[in-house]
């Protein structure tokens, strides 16, 4: 059995988020080392030259697939020395545009060259010393269990039977297995399939308990040549949430959006994924988190003066609350100010307007201007604060229309491998969303997004959202 050349990990680690804080840490230490060897002292030139490292550093490293694969498609383990090599590669950029700036701004002459050259040499230093630690301690955690994610395997084959043995035999793989499923009869499953994980039922059965999220992750362990059996699956499966992977037995079949990866020496193939698992999750989070708060802090005024012009111009409540379909398909109530005179009916949102029956009630004074600038939907960042919308993502839709998207678009409802967000790749591209052809060229966009996520390209859409073209065109 040939195995791909390029180990991939079969788990987000967790670690990772903790990598970039201490890679930002190892250059604020690596700049007092340098302080101190030189006897100087620390200052406020000190402090922006580490901030401005680290922020070049970490810039070029996610533009660079330090910390994640630049595709987006899989964080891939590389070779510890390709890893500290890329390092060196990344910082050695930072402090090349680190000097320009200084000449630039001429402020070079306030730095030792000595303290400089120490700090340029002890950072990435630092940097590779605490990766080889972090790889211990990952190792050692995913050997004790933390971080396991709970996977199943359809197929009860010889390839299936030996990815199973081989989940189940090395815990740092930080994978649980869960059982088997095949649709096929007792008699022309793989015997020694069972002695591995027991059999939990059919195609059916997978789909059912993935729903539930009792499966993260399912490997499809069936001969290639099943090709009607493989796209049958695949195709109940691409609207649940659990992540998917192809087995293969061979590494020369090239699909056109798979990823090849490994589960020890067992070679699959991943077909749906997300990025928002794992370090990627923290991320975003952290993302929304920050943001959000830092708008809600500045808005705050602004927001409270809008509440009372509202309540002072009619009767009926501030807000105007839509239930809209969310990640793994949950439902979430989309608060936003009411634009128009209350009517006892729950008022038709934006992004799904054109599909729902048309309540027309009449706007309240402040309703086309709030609608114009978007302004009624600043209450929102209160739910991303919460953690039920992100700034960026696939656009919440009601349920109805999600719904029927869902029935006749097919894999329409892989966007729920993500929260919804306030904007998204395909809101800035595509106007609007009152047709099934639109919604389809919608959800090809918002799946290129889940696919190929990189922290970037969430504030180019933040940016082209707030002043592209498409925002106006988005406005009901």
């Amino acid at each position: 059995m040939s195995t791909p050349s390029s180990r991939i990990e079969t788990t987000d680690s967790a670690y990772a988020l903790i990598q970039r804080l201490l890679d930002t840490l190892s250059i604020g230490i690596a700049g007092h080392i340098a302080c101190h060897v030189t006897s100087g002292s620390w200052d406020s030139h000190e402090s922006l030259a580490a901030a401005a490292g680290a922020t070049l550093f970490y810039l070029a490293g996610e533009a660079n697939g330090l910390y994640r694969a630049p595709d987006g498609r899989i964080h891939q383990s590389r070779t510890s020395r390709s890893e500290y090599l890329q390092v060196l590669v990344i910082w050695g950029f930072a402090v090349s545009a680190l000097l320009t700036l200084a000449f630039v701004f001429k402020v070079s002459a306030d730095f030792s060259r000595l303290a400089a050259l120490t700090w340029f040499l002890a950072a990435p230093t630092l940097m590779v010393f605490f990766r080889l630690l972090l790889r211990v301690v990952g190792v050692e955690l995913r050997r004790r269990g933390h971080g396991a994610r709970k996977v199943a395997i359809i197929g009860s084959t010889p390839v299936g039977h030996a990815l199973g043995a081989r989940i189940k035999e090395d815990p740092t793989l930080g994978l649980r297995l869960v059982g088997f499923y095949d649709d096929r009869v007792a008699a022309e499953r793989h015997t020694l399939a069972d002695t591995v994980a027991p059999f939990l039922g059919n195609a059916t059965t997978l789909v059912e308990d993935a729903q539930q999220g009792r499966i993260d992750t399912v490997y499809i362990a069936l001969p290639l040549h099943a090709e009607q059996r493989i796209n049958a699956i695949l195709q109940v499966l691409a609207d649940t949430t659990a992540s998917v992977h192809v087995v293969a037995e061979f590494s020369i079949f090239r699909p056109r959006h798979g990823c090849w990866a490994s589960v020890g020496d067992v070679p699959v193939l991943r077909v749906f994924e997300t990025p928002f698992s794992g370090v990627g999750a923290q991320v975003k989070r952290l993302e929304d988190v920050v943001l959000s708060a830092a708008t809600l802090a500045v808005l705050f005024i602004p927001m409270l003066i809008i509440a009372l012009l509202i309540k002072l111009s009619s009767r009926g409540t501030v807000f105007s609350i839509q239930r809209r379909a969310s990640f793994d398909g949950t439902v979430i109530e989309g608060l936003t100010f009411r634009t128009r005179e209350s009517s006892g009916a729950l008022e038709p949102s934006r992004q799904g307007e054109g599909s729902l029956p048309s309540i027309r009630v009449g706007r309240l004074p402040l309703g086309a201007f709030l609608r114009n600038t978007s302004l009624d939907e600043l209450p929102q960042l209160l739910s991303v604060l919460r953690g039920d919308l992100s700034i960026v993502g696939p656009a919440p839709f009601p349920i109805a229309p999600n719904d029927q998207y869902g029935a006749e678009i097919q894999g329409y409802l892989s966007r729920h491998r993500v929260k919804p967000g306030l904007t998204g790749w395909a809101q800035v591209n595509v106007a609007s969303c009152d047709s099934v052809e639109n919604a389809s060229l919608r959800a090809k966009h918002d799946l290129d997004y889940i696919r190929n996520w990189r922290l970037l390209w969430d504030f180019q859409i933040m940016l082209r959202a707030m002043f592209g073209a498409a925002k106006r065109e988005n406005v009901a």
